[in-house]
């Protein structure tokens, strides 16, 4: 009984703590993304950057967690229709958590990291063509080297 307890309450305590770290920095998510009217090409770039670089800091293994104790109870609730035992219950939040780890990785890597990398490689040439315009001062800022 010891160990049934033990293990919802740290399970219950690291749902609960990714749930608040996940409100949290979801509602800051693009904060530093947001546009500004009075906003300049150098900081909008910068800003551009940022967004595009969302993915890469985001921590998935909060959400992965979430939806792993969800499933869980809602497998015992709604399926097995009792409270699972202590082993039970770290196999299938783990089990889950697993699939769904995997699950999100092939699909970051099959998506969105050339989505990220083509983001990138389009504003490297908008910085390269404003950098080589005549007609405007490009900052020395992003490392451009000049030929």
């Amino acid at each position: 009984m010891n160990a049934t307890v033990i293990t919802f309450t740290v399970i219950a305590v690291l749902f609960l703590y990714a749930v608040v770290f996940e409100i949290n920095e979801h509602h800051h998510a693009y904060a530093s993304g947001k546009p500004d009217t009075k906003d300049g090409l150098l900081r909008s770039i910068r800003k551009l950057e940022d967004c595009i670089r969302y993915e890469d800091r985001l921590v998935k293994w909060r959400r992965v967690l979430i939806s792993a104790c969800i499933i869980t109870a809602m497998m015992f609730g709604l399926v097995h229709r009792r409270v699972p035992t202590a082993k039970e219950l770290l196999l299938y939040v783990f089990l889950i958590f697993l699939v769904l780890t995997l699950n999100r990785a092939n699909q970051i890597s099959r998506s969105s990291l050339t989505a990220i990398r083509y983001h990138q490689q389009n504003l490297a040439n908008v910085k390269k063509e404003l950098a080589s315009s005549r007609s405007f001062f490009f900052p020395l800022s992003f490392g451009i080297c000049r030929k």
